[in-house]
């Protein structure tokens, strides 16, 4: 009878490890875990204290074998590691109270069991490639500090079994039965500290748990998933699939960790095939990647477009190395805004066009992003949406120049009458958007070349001031009633910048006492303000429509 493709039961940790053989795939990521290990001592030692009956620790997700072969551990392998190495150091306490069967006992039931054919011990887990042999070792007793160049995962494991150690000893200093405390605790983690244990046929039936379950527990992640699927159909290319995929890995590194290449790896993708969500990801790749061709070809793509993922993230990528100073500027400009949508676009971009062409697209993406920014109502996953569409029709040769691609985004980029009426009445609750957007209109107003840029984002040089203010004085401002203060404070009429200097003697003073030293600012904006006589819902209403005429013309759409 075929055993059924997913089983659910319900074990203790410790047990798991002595009803069976597993193994992490030689290939998954390595140890992990630092200031984790102590939480989850903490917190199973905390449960036994209270007489918890039942303490739950997460789940596990193992990959059913053949006979004669070991399952694999496709989710939770730093929580058994952990495990491994707390009833390791549970037997070596029996071990130094003299108490040989039961160290004995915890070594042969939980941790290793003799091969009589090879007569050797062999591990009931098995880590990966990098580390089993070191794990072993701590195991047994037989390790030592790992030595200079030794990988990161051996110093975190040592630091693991180190810390477990001195835990144990805390655990038992005050104890008047040590012996006891340690058995009782060991049944503790065999019997009461349980995991929900799902055994499955293979990885797409995992990736179906973690997308019902959700699990904040897993330790595994979609790219951990689609890496362990590509190798297991890579063939020959095994080793070769692996360098890439490290790579890839490592351009992003000093960016952020998982998450962020999982990001990347659905931004990529989505540029390719239009816009898939992450929980489809991994589904939409193994649809589409089916063979050992199939996955070498994307495995370099993967690789290169990382590198090129990296340069959109910071403007000192040395991708950037011989383009412009402006283009530079231009990322700058496009992370202040804080959008991602685009980012599948702009990649594309990057892969098909030149340098010259890639500069002008930057310029248009700031122009788009604020004008969508301002107008709002398209929301962010419609949005997506179109840029995935763009980087797609890129990446196929439908749209080969600036002119064709601009052309193509004029379906949903607002054009200039949207944008002034939008800008007419918008309220900007951001600070920073708001120093953003009167820099820039600054700089269009006294004819700057280049007005779309970041312009000293120094909030300590230039300070953001509301005319109306915030918390008026008393009396300050008697002709604004309290809902329309709130209606007309935040609009962008009423905001203009100033030296920090000028501004703490402001505070939240009269429109009187402020004129003369909006009058002073070297900001032409700024200046204008005080001209008028007194400040008003007309006034605001007024400088807020001549802002609007600006901002027509500082965040053009067309190359």
């Amino acid at each position: 009878m075929p055993k059924p493709s997913t089983s659910i039961e319900i074990k203790g940790v410790a047990s798991v490890l002595s009803s069976a053989r597993l193994e992490v795939p030689l290939h998954q990521r390595p140890f992990e875990w630092t200031e984790e290990v102590l939480e989850l001592l903490d917190d199973v030692g905390d449960a036994f204290a209270r007489n918890r009956e039942d303490y739950f620790l997460g789940s596990l997700v193992i990959i059913s074998a053949p006979d004669g072969e070991r399952p694999k551990v496709l989710d939770g392998q730093q929580r058994l590691a952990v495990i491994s190495l707390l009833l390791a150091g549970i037997a070596d306490q029996f071990e130094n109270m003299n108490e040989e069967k039961r160290s004995q006992a915890i070594r042969g039931q939980y941790l290793t069991i003799f091969d009589i054919a090879e007569g050797t011990e062999r591990p009931q887990l098995k880590l990966n490639l990098a580390d089993d042999l070191y794990f072993r070792s701590l195991l047994t007793g037989e390790a030592d500090k790992p030595e200079q160049g030794a990988p990161e995962s051996h110093w975190r494991l040592w630091e693991a079994h180190q810390s477990i150690s001195s835990w144990l000893s805390k655990k038992l200093e005050g104890t008047k039965d040590p012996v006891g405390w340690l058995a009782n605790f060991t049944k503790y983690l065999s019997e009461s500290a349980y995991v929900i244990y799902f055994t499955v046929a293979n990885d797409a039936n995992a990736f179906l748990i973690f997308e019902t379950m959700n699990d904040r527990g897993l330790d595994l992640s979609i790219a951990d998933l689609l890496k362990n699927y590509l190798l297991g159909r890579s063939g020959e290319d095994l080793q070769t699939v692996l360098n890439l995929w490290n790579t890839a890995i490592s351009s992003l590194g000093t960016y952020g960790g998982e998450y962020l290449f999982t990001v990347f790896l659905r931004h990529f993708w989505s540029s390719k095939h239009g816009l898939v969500r992450e929980k489809e990801l991994y589904r939409n790749i193994q649809s589409r990647v089916t063979t050992s061709a199939n996955v070498m070809d994307f495995a370099n793509e993967v690789e290169k477009n990382s590198y090129l993922y990296a340069a959109i993230l910071s403007p000192e990528h040395e991708f950037w190395s011989e383009a412009s100073t402006i283009a530079r500027e231009r990322i700058r400009t496009l992370h202040l805004l804080g959008l991602e949508q685009f980012r599948p676009m702009l990649l594309a971009a990057l892969a098909h066009l030149q340098l010259k062409d890639i500069e002008e697209i930057l310029r248009l993406l700031i122009s788009w992003n604020v004008r969508l920014l301002i107008v709002g109502g398209l929301g962010g996953g419609a949005m997506e949406n179109h840029y995935c569409q763009l980087g797609k029709a890129i990446r196929s040769g439908e749209l080969k120049n600036v002119k064709a691609i601009a052309s193509r985004a004029e379906s949903f980029i607002p054009n200039d009458a949207i944008l002034r009426d939008s800008f007419a009445t918008a309220r900007v609750a951001k600070s920073y958007l708001s120093r953003y957007y009167l820099r820039i209109l600054e700089l269009q107003a006294t004819g700057k070349s280049q007005p779309e840029l970041v312009p000293n984002t120094d909030p300590g040089e230039l300070n953001l001031e509301h005319i109306l203010p915030e918390r008026p004085a008393e009396n300050a401002w008697p002709h604004f009633s309290e809902e329309e203060r709130k209606a007309y404070t935040k609009r962008l009429g009423n905001m203009l910048l100033l030296k920090q200097r000028m501004n703490v003697k402001l505070r939240s003073s009269a429109f009187s006492s402020k004129r003369d030293i909006y009058a002073k600012s070297n900001l032409l904006l700024t200046r204008n303000v005080a001209k008028s006589n007194e400040w008003t819902k007309e006034a605001i209403e007024e400088r807020q429509n001549f802002l609007a005429e600006l901002a027509v013309q500082a965040w053009k759409i067309k190359p």
